[in-house]
């Protein structure tokens, strides 16, 4: 008594047989290597699809010895997840002594920096994630063995906050930051065959909203006023940068001679994080820092001495800014706040002169409505804007 089905043919008492390929047999001969592969239909259909596809990667005539017990080692409890509204999914699976969660996450980061197109900061910023993430529960699990509830209670352990290395509570934002990165992982994954995944398992990595207000920090009239005052040329052009086009370190460390028209008073760029075409009438302040500051080779991101404002040495970011911006903060009585706080200065301040779409095109941000489809930004209404935000900041210029 016999029937067939996607996974072979069932025998009573012994369950689903599927033959696969040929085996070195007594005497030397080759002859079918049949596998039994359990009860349960659905099982055995993912596991016969998971031998099937060893089978066709070792493109040799009969199984070998090693090929084999991997072969069979895949007939074992769990080694295959099986999901039954994807039956004959084509499945490469990796064997539980193969890949774990952490070797993922070490596959994805090196694939991830060998992408020529990335920047230095977005490749640094993976793998700072990817670090954090390897401190994850799961990380010494089989990933043949990772299933809804594993993935959940990933999303979970980060939204939960836990410490840092350094001992300290992560934020919220460097939780969620973390948790996009693990879907990252697990949708590297999938897309390469190294995972079965559960059905729709993208749904499982949907953040729920921010619970409290986000409170953006910003500098007060007077703390701009004191450190414009004790800033030195050099400084101050870092400043007028932040405040008149928004930029922060990384758009000064990108920031490029070719860019800058200083007769008509405009720089022209793509943020180097978004690619987003901008430009911005500069003050008449910014410009003429701009003529007496380049550095000796004519380029904006370097130092005093033509060294790179920002540089990735080792896997460290090595950033010539902020230990200058601190003593200047020091020398001002200043004590709160970064650089990048100019950034949030300026956008804060232009939001309430032109609104959020002029404060978006301030930033370069890119835009996530179906607007960007039909229409394009007005240069003039953000040129109009800087023009207002120069007549606020006329206290710090007087000071």
């Amino acid at each position: 008594m016999a029937r067939f089905s996607t996974c072979g043919a069932y025998t009573v008492g012994k369950g689903w047989r599927r033959t696969i390929g040929r085996k070195i047999g007594d005497g030397g001969k080759l002859v079918p290597c049949r596998f039994w592969l359990g009860f349960d239909k659905p099982k055995a259909t993912a596991t016969a699809l998971a031998i099937e596809s060893l089978w066709a990667g070792l493109n040799a005539p009969h199984w070998s010895v090693v090929a084999l017990a991997d072969a069979h080692r895949l007939r074992t409890p769990s080694a295959v997840e099986v999901v039954p509204s994807r039956p004959g999914a084509a499945l490469l699976p990796m064997l539980k002594t193969v890949l774990t969660v952490g070797g993922l996450i070490d596959r994805y980061r090196q694939a991830k920096m060998a992408d020529g197109q990335l920047a230095p900061a977005s490749m640094h910023s993976i793998a700072s994630r990817t670090k954090a993430l390897e401190r994850s529960p799961i990380v010494g699990m089989a990933l043949a063995d990772v299933g809804a509830e594993h993935l959940s209670a990933l999303v979970a352990y980060w939204l939960n906050r836990p410490m840092s290395g350094r001992g300290v509570r992560i934020s919220e934002t460097s939780a969620r930051l973390i948790a996009k990165t693990a879907r990252a992982v697990f949708d590297y994954a999938d897309a390469n065959g190294l995972w079965l995944a559960p059905r729709r398992f993208e749904r499982l990595f949907r953040l729920p909203k921010s619970t409290g207000m986000v409170m953006v920090e910003t500098y007060s009239m007077a703390e701009l006023t004191a450190l414009y005052g004790q800033a030195n040329g050099r400084m101050r052009l870092l400043m007028l940068l932040a405040l008149n086009c928004g930029f922060c370190s990384a758009e000064l460390a990108t920031a490029r001679q070719d860019e800058v028209d200083l007769k008509a008073k405009i720089i022209r760029r793509r943020r180097q994080k978004t690619g987003v075409p901008m430009e911005w009438k500069l003050w008449p302040e910014t410009a003429t820092a701009l003529a007496n500051e380049m550095a000796a080779s004519g380029e904006l991101a370097l130092t005093a001495n033509d060294k790179p404002l920002v540089e990735y040495i080792g896997g460290r970011r090595i950033d010539a800014i902020t230990n200058p911006w601190r003593r200047l903060q020091k020398q001002a009585n200043v004590g709160r706040g970064s650089f990048k706080t100019l950034r949030k200065t300026g956008a804060t301040m232009v939001r309430s002169i032109g609104g959020i779409e002029v404060s978006e095109m301030y930033l370069s941000h890119s835009e996530k409505t179906v607007a960007k489809y039909y229409s394009v930004p007005e240069p003039k209404h953000l040129a109009t804007a800087l023009a207002s935000l120069r007549r606020r900041l006329a206290p710090m210029f007087a000071g």
